[in-house]
């Protein structure tokens, strides 16, 4: 049966890779939606810019077993990456990592093209990871990186058992508003956690009245059709289960059960043609 299945699936990308074959544009794409093992791997070439949340990404296993420490290095000519981890002044590092991930902080310090190395310890120092990757050049690198976009959500009469993910802790949602609203008007809604705490909360206006760390910008909504981005800042956490109750002008309610994950990136390799 194995055999059978492992024979289906040789088909399958022979079948993809020559339906490829004759277009134009040729993209590889390497990795999923889901999060590869660690990421930027071994000798990869990544796009990167100030403006990009570049996410690191290493096996949930570590970080359930110990707090880690990340140290980020970049190499000098003819540098191997043990040499540049004990010598060179770190770009970045941080100590009692406790997630699977690390967004690189937009305030620290822009990354520069060239070769870097990347280390990941538990507490009792041991190296789980060292791996080296290149930022390079737009169109030089080969790779380019695609940010996961879960797509917009659509309110629900009522509260379901499903969960929508809202990457980077932004809410991407569908909102209707069947009667007449003032023209500043903005998105009346109220963000519980799972045990029903308060974590946003805004008055009849749409203005940010409660927050449980810091305050937000409620989106400005309209009579009809509504597509709004809603970032939560820091009033929620990762990996956590909230839900969203948003409420009309004549009081009608609906709802949105989500968690907030970190933003996915994967790499897409390109064709030499396109480069």
């Amino acid at each position: 049966m194995r055999k059978f299945l492992f024979l289906l699936v040789i088909i399958f990308v022979a079948a993809v890779y020559s339906g490829m074959a004759g277009e134009e544009t040729q993209r590889i794409r390497i990795g999923t939606s889901r999060p590869p093992a660690y990421f930027p791997g071994n000798g990869v070439s990544v796009t990167f810019s100030e403006n990009d949340c570049f996410t690191f990404l290493w096996p949930k296993k570590w970080s359930s077993k110990s707090e880690l420490k990340f140290l980020l290095v970049k190499l000098k000519d003819g540098q191997k990456p043990e040499e540049a981890i004990l010598s060179n002044t770190p770009v970045f590092q941080q100590d009692g990592i406790k997630t699977h991930y690390l967004d690189y902080p937009l305030k620290a310090d822009p990354l520069d093209y060239g070769e870097y190395v990347w280390q990941l310890q538990n507490e009792k120092g041991k190296v789980l990871l060292r791996t080296q990757f290149n930022i390079d050049s737009i169109g030089n690198s080969g790779y380019e990186v695609e940010r996961v976009d879960n797509g917009w959500m659509y309110m629900k009469e009522k509260l379901d058992g499903s969960y929508h993910d809202a990457d980077d802790k932004i809410l991407k949602i569908h909102v209707e508003e069947p009667y007449a609203v003032r023209t500043d008007q903005h998105l009346r809604f109220c963000v519980y956690d799972e045990h029903r705490n308060v974590v946003l909360k805004t008055n009849e206006l749409g203005t940010v009245v409660e927050y449980a760390a810091s305050p937000i910008s409620s989106p400005a909504i309209q009579t009809g059709e509504n597509w709004v981005s809603l970032s939560l800042g820091d009033n929620c956490n990762y990996n956590q289960n909230y839900y969203l109750e948003v409420w009309d002008s004549k009081g009608g309610k609906s709802f949105l059960r989500f968690r907030c994950v970190p933003l996915v990136i994967r790499l897409i390799r390109v064709s030499e043609e396109n480069n």
